[in-house]
């Protein structure tokens, strides 16, 4: 072609040269390989660098080693989902608009992941990150990671990943063919069952290091799903501690709960330690709002903080919290939730309160259970529930028997409640301690004692 334009054979040499020297040049940047699904290999064969990028991702993570960088230009759909030999650390990275997911949402299954990935143990050194991408249509999960020693996802967005978004409004009333919040607990499971699936955004079971930071997560099942995250056990009776970012995230309009911290352990006071939830965690400055669950939603775990968020809308409580030790609530804005008698999928929700606690376990040597402090607790919503709680402490609280068993209340406001806090538990097991509080249009009364003991 060169040659009969016009070139001579030595500007043919020196072009193929060029080329040769620029395709090594992209090599020796920052990036490991390139993928670019539009790359047309008429133009030549792929090498995995900018100029002659792979045309899909399994090929790019199959080539490079572990520890590398792969970058990632356009659309690409894939039909199963990209797996990385164990332990294999590896950075995927989104140019403008890049988009990784299916064609389109099928709620049949609940495997299909976009990415899963894993390591033996969180010890071990695996990485895994993701950064500027667009995540469509898992009908699993979109991240699915189990064992990790440091998981990274920063400036993603979430689409359709466990839902299509199609068919219920978590915001409206039920409207002709649309489901809503005042919708059957019948309409709603069979909604549930047959348009989505028990999928969501991003999942992580066990690492020790996590950020998931900026990230927008919308039109989906589950958000965000954290177990036994931000501490390692190497050995049995050896820890090695880490922690849990969770920061500036942008959660709504998903069927399930915006951000949950769980536990491997489905009986805790009979769970091994380091079964027993996660530690470590910091849940700072997210929006979290009309999501189809709780807006956080806490099981087991130690030492963990809730922080500046705005938390607004949710079909059932803002927060809930579950046998937690050393748990602290501060500076969050807690408003209009428990919109609904149900979660998006017809479980009947908890209780009808903006911020709930509950549950019979607290882990050894904790100072306290739960510490809520400088909060604004206001207008539970009262659509469909009957009566509106600021705090409600269950119950099953009052078996705890432990120095550490204390509720500490302090400097929160709350707004427009039937009852501002409801107690249950039998407080001559545990401590409960308010202090410095404002009550503003409670309807009843601010404080509501109605455990068994019935003390004043």
């Amino acid at each position: 072609f060169l040659t009969d334009n016009g070139y001579n054979i030595s500007q043919v040499v020196a072009y193929i040269n060029q080329q040769s020297n620029a395709d090594l040049a992209d090599m020796s940047d920052e990036y490991n390989a390139y993928v670019d699904p539009d790359y047309d290999i008429i133009n030549g064969a792929s090498t995995g660098s900018s100029t002659y990028p792979y045309t899909d991702i399994q090929t790019a993570m199959d080539a490079v080693s572990a520890g590398s960088k792969i970058y990632i230009r356009g659309y690409n759909t894939i039909t199963a989902p990209l797996t990385a030999a164990l332990g294999k650390s590896l950075t995927f990275v989104g140019g403008l608009s890049t988009v990784i997911g299916y064609d389109s949402f099928d709620p049949s299954s609940d495997s299909t992941h976009i990415f899963t990935l894993s390591c033996i143990t969180p010890v071990h050194g695996a990485i895994f990150e993701w950064q500027d991408i667009i995540f469509d249509n898992a009908s699993g999960w979109a991240i699915d990671v189990n064992n990790a020693t440091e998981i990274n996802v920063i400036d993603c967005q979430f689409r359709n990943n466990g839902w299509s978004g199609n068919g219920l409004s978590l915001i409206d009333a039920a409207s002709g063919s649309t489901l809503g919040y005042n919708s059957s607990q019948s309409a709603l499971s069979a909604f549930h069952s047959l348009s989505a699936s028990n999928g969501g955004a991003i999942r992580v079971n066990t690492g020790l290091r996590i950020n998931i930071t900026d990230n927008e997560i919308n039109d989906g099942n589950e958000a965000i799903n954290v177990i036994d995250g931000g501490f390692a056990q190497p050995t049995p009776g050896e820890f090695v501690e880490g922690y849990v970012n969770i920061r500036e995230n942008r959660i709504s309009n998903n069927l399930g709960t915006g951000i949950c911290l769980d536990a491997r352990a489905t009986e805790l006071s009979a769970a091994g330690t380091g079964q027993d939830g996660c530690r470590n965690v910091t849940i700072i400055n997210n929006n979290i709002r009309d999501n189809g669950g709780d807006g956080v939603d806490v099981t087991g775990g130690s030492n963990n903080t809730i922080g500046i968020n705005n938390i607004r809308g949710n079909w059932c409580a803002g927060i809930e919290v579950t046998s937690v030790s050393n748990t602290r609530v501060r500076d969050v804005e807690v408003t209009n939730n428990n919109r609904s008698n149900f979660y998006a999928n017809g479980a009947v929700i908890s209780g009808n309160a903006s911020l709930i606690v509950k549950g019979d376990f607290i882990a050894e040597d904790s100072a306290f259970i739960v510490e809520v402090i400088n909060s604004q607790i206001s207008n539970t919503d009262d659509v469909t529930t009957v009566v509106k709680n600021g705090i409600e402490i269950f119950e099953s609280i009052g078996s705890i028997n432990d120095t550490g068993a204390l509720i500490s209340v302090d400097n929160c406001s709350f707004i427009g409640q039937d009852y501002s806090i409801t107690n249950h538990a039998d407080l001559r097991s545990i401590n409960l301690s308010i202090d410095n509080c404002k009550f503003l249009n409670s309807s009843q009364t601010n404080i509501r004692n109605l455990a068994v003991d019935a003390q004043d």
